[in-house]
């Protein structure tokens, strides 16, 4: 419902094209840039891999995420639907789910796509469906029933008896799963507070496999952070990083990194933003580790009407010396939190920086090889500055 509001009002607003830039405005550290800038109506997609999937009412096309080449196209089923809700591709990277809505809501559909044969194949008619993510095998829905956002399992054998595993007060948004199964689901609720929840992997998969237990809310479930306007979709990159978007009317349009801390609190930091009268944030997908830096780390997002964008970290503002980071060797990487860090020359320092900056580690050394133990802390990319006389060099380790 509220994708449908929102795309008639941005399509009447939008008069300029914005072909080979961005719509967003990168926070410092960042990069935003324009992807496929000649596609201006996609506004459903998934990676898988190297693999970008990018949809529209009509089509599904295949992209080399890299070099945004097209690589295939696929015709959606004939009377799908008017709009299109979400692109989710399968674990195995065998199948493309598809969401479909229609005019007030009276025949929402839901397809999936074997990739190998073209096929398409109804799921199950599914009424105000928005996103979708897989729990292991379980696919998961955000949808709106009744009154509220509620995430739901489909029936997928033909009867369309569906059930609401998780209840949230607003409007439909979208949802994210994490590697160990957790939910995340960012509120969009007008004039009134919303958050970014989490829900247990323990509390969901409960649910799912027995019927009898009511609906989950979200009195059961973690407040991850506070956030000043209506999100739009959540999202959860392959290093656990947490990202969403929330967009204020007449005012500023952001994409949001969580920063770890929980609570009724804004606990995040702005990537990018926008303040563009026409822009609106769509969906989020991910590919990589967002604080790793670079391109294929990187989260993408929409706005009606104009090419997606992807934002990423800009590896640039790591000042290193080229001769000397050759010279510098950090072993094992990725690493469970014990690693070495070898050089050839003499290290006289060593400070090293999580992924917001903190410090969480510092060696005054004197020897040209140091063991480092992190094991106590978070998984993600951490930032290694040696110092060798006069000279800074700049090493990346990952914690897995």
């Amino acid at each position: 419902m509220k994708r449908k509001f929102f795309a008639v009002a941005m399509m009447l607003l939008i008069s300029i094209s914005m072909f080979g830039q961005s719509f967003l405005d990168p926070s410092e550290g960042y990069k935003t840039a324009s992807i496929v800038p000649n596609y201006t109506t996609l506004s459903v997609y998934d990676f898988y891999e190297n693999l970008l999937y990018a949809g529209n009412g009509n089509n599904i096309y295949c992209f080399d995420a890299e070099t945004e080449d097209l690589l295939a196209t696929y015709e959606v089923p004939v009377g799908a639907g008017e709009y299109a809700s979400f692109i989710n591709v399968s674990p195995d990277g065998s199948t493309i789910w598809m969401g479909f809505t229609t005019t007030n809501n009276v025949d929402d559909r839901i397809y999936s796509m074997d990739i190998e044969s073209g096929t398409w194949t109804q799921q199950a008619t599914f009424t105000a469906n928005f996103d979708m993510e897989f729990l292991g095998e379980h696919p998961l829905v955000s949808c709106v029933s009744g009154y509220d956002a509620a995430i739901s399992l489909p029936d997928v054998s033909g009867n369309n008896e569906h059930r609401n595993i998780i209840i949230v007060t607003g409007y439909a948004a979208g949802l994210s799963v994490d590697a160990d199964g957790n939910v995340y689901f960012a509120t969009s609720i007008y004039g009134a507070p919303n958050y970014l929840y989490r829900w247990s992997s323990e509390a969901v998969n409960a649910v799912i496999e027995d019927p009898s237990l009511a609906a989950l809310t979200v009195a059961d479930a973690d407040i991850l952070s506070s956030i000043p306007a209506s999100a739009y979709d959540c999202e959860v990159d392959a290093a656990g990083n947490v990202l969403f978007d929330f967009n204020e009317y007449g005012g500023t349009k952001v994409l949001a990194l969580w920063n770890g801390l929980t609570g009724d609190a804004e606990n995040y930091q702005i990537i990018a933003s926008s303040t563009g009268e026409a822009v609106w944030l769509g969906l989020l997908k991910t590919r990589g580790n967002i604080l790793c830096g670079g391109i294929g780390n990187e989260v993408i997002t929409s706005s009606y009407n104009l090419p997606m964008a992807k934002v990423y970290r800009d590896n640039t503002i790591i000042q290193e010396n080229s001769l000397l980071h050759n010279t510098v060797n950090v072993y094992p990487n990725p690493s469970n939190g014990f690693f070495t860090i070898n050089s050839e020359e003499e290290i006289h320092s060593i400070e090293i920086f999580n992924a917001l900056g903190k410090k969480v580690y510092n060696n005054f050394a004197t020897n040209s090889t140091v063991n480092v133990d992190l094991s106590a802390d978070a998984k993600g990319c951490y930032i290694i500055k040696l110092q060798q006389g006069d000279q800074t060099v700049t090493k990346k380790v990952m914690l897995q």
